[in-house]
Protein backbone atom coordinates (compact mmCIF):
# COMPACT_ATOMS: atom_id res chain seq x y z
CA UNK A 1 0.00 0.00 0.00
CA UNK A 2 1.82 3.81 -1.06
CA UNK A 3 1.57 6.01 1.98
CA UNK A 4 0.03 9.43 1.68
CA UNK A 5 3.29 11.46 0.97
CA UNK A 6 3.79 9.09 -2.20
CA UNK A 7 0.50 9.58 -3.34
CA UNK A 8 0.90 13.65 -3.12
CA UNK A 9 4.02 13.03 -5.33
CA UNK A 10 2.10 11.16 -7.84
CA UNK A 11 -0.42 13.95 -7.94
CA UNK A 12 1.92 16.70 -7.92
CA UNK A 13 4.13 15.29 -10.53
CA UNK A 14 0.68 14.44 -13.04
CA UNK A 15 -0.62 18.43 -11.99
CA UNK A 16 2.67 19.50 -12.91
CA UNK A 17 2.92 17.72 -16.69
CA UNK A 18 -0.57 18.93 -17.13
CA UNK A 19 -0.05 22.34 -16.22
CA UNK A 20 2.80 22.11 -18.64
CA UNK A 21 1.21 20.88 -21.42
CA UNK A 22 0.26 24.33 -22.46
CA UNK A 23 3.56 24.73 -23.37
CA UNK A 24 2.27 22.82 -26.76
CA UNK A 25 -1.43 24.42 -26.41
CA UNK A 26 -4.47 24.09 -24.15
CA UNK A 27 -4.96 21.31 -23.76
CA UNK A 28 -8.30 19.45 -21.90
CA UNK A 29 -5.53 18.48 -19.14
CA UNK A 30 -4.44 21.66 -18.55
CA UNK A 31 -7.72 23.01 -18.10
CA UNK A 32 -8.14 20.36 -15.33
CA UNK A 33 -5.11 20.68 -13.84
CA UNK A 34 -6.11 24.57 -13.71
CA UNK A 35 -9.68 24.21 -12.80
CA UNK A 36 -8.41 21.62 -9.98
CA UNK A 37 -6.06 24.26 -8.69
CA UNK A 38 -8.41 27.68 -8.50
CA UNK A 39 -11.42 24.88 -6.75
CA UNK A 40 -8.97 24.16 -4.39
CA UNK A 41 -7.11 27.71 -3.51
CA UNK A 42 -10.73 28.67 -3.22
CA UNK A 43 -12.03 26.00 -0.86
CA UNK A 44 -8.87 26.37 1.13
CA UNK A 45 -9.21 29.95 1.62
CA UNK A 46 -13.10 29.65 2.31
CA UNK A 47 -11.99 27.39 5.49
CA UNK A 48 -9.56 30.28 6.44
CA UNK A 49 -11.80 33.16 6.13
CA UNK A 50 -14.50 31.02 8.30
CA UNK A 51 -11.73 30.05 11.30
CA UNK A 52 -10.48 34.12 10.56
CA UNK A 53 -13.96 34.99 11.37
CA UNK A 54 -14.39 32.13 14.53
CA UNK A 55 -11.40 33.59 15.93
CA UNK A 56 -11.33 37.17 15.66
CA UNK A 57 -15.25 37.72 15.75
CA UNK A 58 -17.10 34.98 17.13
CA UNK A 59 -15.54 34.09 19.95
CA UNK A 60 -14.55 37.41 21.33
CA UNK A 61 -18.07 38.51 20.82
CA UNK A 62 -19.66 35.56 22.78
CA UNK A 63 -16.88 34.31 25.19
CA UNK A 64 -15.37 37.78 26.29
CA UNK A 65 -18.07 40.16 25.62
CA UNK A 66 -16.84 42.07 23.16
CA UNK A 67 -20.26 43.72 21.44
CA UNK A 68 -18.49 46.03 18.83
CA UNK A 69 -17.43 43.34 17.16
CA UNK A 70 -21.00 42.79 16.26
CA UNK A 71 -21.26 45.68 13.99
CA UNK A 72 -18.66 44.19 11.19
CA UNK A 73 -20.16 40.70 11.72
CA UNK A 74 -23.65 43.19 10.44
CA UNK A 75 -22.28 44.57 7.86
CA UNK A 76 -20.68 41.28 6.59
CA UNK A 77 -24.05 39.50 6.21
CA UNK A 78 -25.58 42.69 4.68
CA UNK A 79 -23.24 42.13 1.71
CA UNK A 80 -24.89 39.30 1.11
CA UNK A 81 -28.68 41.26 0.48
CA UNK A 82 -26.56 42.13 -3.33
CA UNK A 83 -27.72 38.52 -4.20
CA UNK A 84 -31.81 39.82 -4.13
CA UNK A 85 -33.05 42.57 -6.04
CA UNK A 86 -35.08 44.26 -3.74
CA UNK A 87 -32.76 44.23 -1.00
CA UNK A 88 -29.28 45.20 -3.39
CA UNK A 89 -29.37 48.70 -2.13
CA UNK A 90 -28.53 47.65 1.63
CA UNK A 91 -25.04 46.16 0.43
CA UNK A 92 -24.44 49.49 -0.80
CA UNK A 93 -23.64 50.74 2.73
CA UNK A 94 -21.31 48.30 3.86
CA UNK A 95 -19.10 48.27 -0.17
CA UNK A 96 -18.99 52.30 0.82
CA UNK A 97 -17.81 51.47 4.39
CA UNK A 98 -15.30 48.79 3.22
CA UNK A 99 -13.78 51.29 0.00
CA UNK A 100 -13.55 54.37 1.89
CA UNK A 101 -11.63 52.37 4.88
CA UNK A 102 -9.43 50.34 2.84
CA UNK A 103 -8.95 53.26 0.34
CA UNK A 104 -7.38 55.57 3.64
CA UNK A 105 -5.24 52.77 4.85
CA UNK A 106 -3.54 51.73 1.50
CA UNK A 107 -3.21 55.50 0.81
CA UNK A 108 -1.23 56.16 4.45
CA UNK A 109 0.60 53.02 3.60
CA UNK A 110 1.27 53.80 0.06
CA UNK A 111 2.59 57.73 0.78
CA UNK A 112 4.64 56.33 3.51
CA UNK A 113 6.28 53.59 1.96
CA UNK A 114 6.91 54.88 -1.44
CA UNK A 115 7.58 58.44 -0.47
CA UNK A 116 8.03 59.32 2.94
CA UNK A 117 10.39 56.04 3.40
CA UNK A 118 12.29 56.66 -0.20
CA UNK A 119 12.66 60.40 0.74
CA UNK A 120 14.53 59.28 4.29
CA UNK A 121 16.76 56.49 2.91
CA UNK A 122 17.50 58.82 0.09
CA UNK A 123 18.68 62.14 2.29
CA UNK A 124 19.84 59.47 5.13
CA UNK A 125 23.97 58.99 4.77
CA UNK A 126 25.30 56.26 5.80
CA UNK A 127 28.21 55.16 3.26
CA UNK A 128 28.88 58.91 1.78
CA UNK A 129 30.08 57.45 -1.63
CA UNK A 130 26.68 54.95 -2.46
CA UNK A 131 24.36 57.67 -0.50
CA UNK A 132 25.79 60.34 -2.40
CA UNK A 133 25.66 58.61 -5.95
CA UNK A 134 21.39 57.67 -5.28
CA UNK A 135 21.16 60.80 -4.06
CA UNK A 136 22.42 62.83 -7.38
CA UNK A 137 20.39 60.18 -9.33
CA UNK A 138 17.13 60.41 -7.47
CA UNK A 139 17.42 64.11 -8.35
CA UNK A 140 18.00 63.46 -12.06
CA UNK A 141 15.20 61.29 -12.83
CA UNK A 142 12.75 63.18 -11.02
CA UNK A 143 14.22 66.21 -13.44
CA UNK A 144 13.22 64.11 -16.13
CA UNK A 145 10.19 64.50 -15.76
CA UNK A 146 9.75 68.05 -15.59
CA UNK A 147 8.09 68.97 -18.54
CA UNK A 148 7.77 72.83 -17.66
CA UNK A 149 11.80 73.44 -18.97
CA UNK A 150 12.64 72.39 -22.36
CA UNK A 151 15.77 69.63 -21.55
CA UNK A 152 18.68 71.72 -23.33
CA UNK A 153 21.95 72.40 -21.73
CA UNK A 154 23.13 71.19 -18.39
CA UNK A 155 19.58 71.03 -17.12
CA UNK A 156 19.73 68.44 -20.57
CA UNK A 157 22.53 66.89 -19.17
CA UNK A 158 21.17 66.41 -15.82
CA UNK A 159 17.75 64.59 -17.23
CA UNK A 160 19.56 62.75 -19.82
CA UNK A 161 21.92 61.29 -16.79
CA UNK A 162 18.39 60.73 -14.65
CA UNK A 163 17.02 58.64 -18.31
CA UNK A 164 19.64 56.44 -18.18
CA UNK A 165 19.54 55.77 -14.11
CA UNK A 166 15.69 55.09 -15.11
CA UNK A 167 16.51 52.29 -17.55
CA UNK A 168 18.76 50.95 -15.52
CA UNK A 169 16.51 50.71 -12.53
CA UNK A 170 14.06 49.41 -15.03
CA UNK A 171 16.00 46.80 -16.52
CA UNK A 172 17.45 45.97 -13.02
CA UNK A 173 14.06 45.15 -11.97
CA UNK A 174 13.17 43.49 -15.15
CA UNK A 175 16.25 41.25 -14.29
CA UNK A 176 14.58 40.03 -10.83
CA UNK A 177 11.60 39.16 -11.81
CA UNK A 178 13.13 36.77 -14.71
CA UNK A 179 15.65 35.35 -12.25
CA UNK A 180 12.84 34.71 -9.97
CA UNK A 181 10.45 33.22 -12.45
CA UNK A 182 13.78 31.57 -13.62
CA UNK A 183 14.11 30.01 -10.18
CA UNK A 184 10.64 28.92 -10.15
CA UNK A 185 11.10 26.53 -13.18
CA UNK A 186 14.24 25.30 -12.14
CA UNK A 187 13.08 24.18 -8.62
CA UNK A 188 10.01 22.54 -10.17
CA UNK A 189 12.00 20.57 -12.89
CA UNK A 190 14.02 19.31 -9.90
CA UNK A 191 11.00 18.64 -8.20
CA UNK A 192 10.05 16.40 -11.14
CA UNK A 193 13.72 15.10 -11.31
CA UNK A 194 13.69 13.70 -7.67
CA UNK A 195 10.24 12.51 -7.93
CA UNK A 196 10.89 10.40 -11.01
CA UNK A 197 13.53 8.83 -9.52
CA UNK A 198 12.02 8.00 -6.49
CA UNK A 199 8.96 6.29 -8.49
CA UNK A 200 11.51 4.56 -11.05
CA UNK A 201 13.66 3.12 -7.77
CA UNK A 202 10.23 2.21 -5.65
Amino acid sequence: MMSADLVGMYVAVALTLMLWSYLYKETILYRFAEYTFIGMASGHLFVITMLQIRNSVLVPLVSKGEYLLAIPLILGVLLYTRYSPKTEWISRWPVAIMVGVGTGLVMRAMVHAQFVAQIISSITINDPINDTVIAVLTACALAFFLFTREQKGIFGGFTRLGRIAIMVGLGASFGVAATTRLTLCISRIQFLIESIQKMLGA
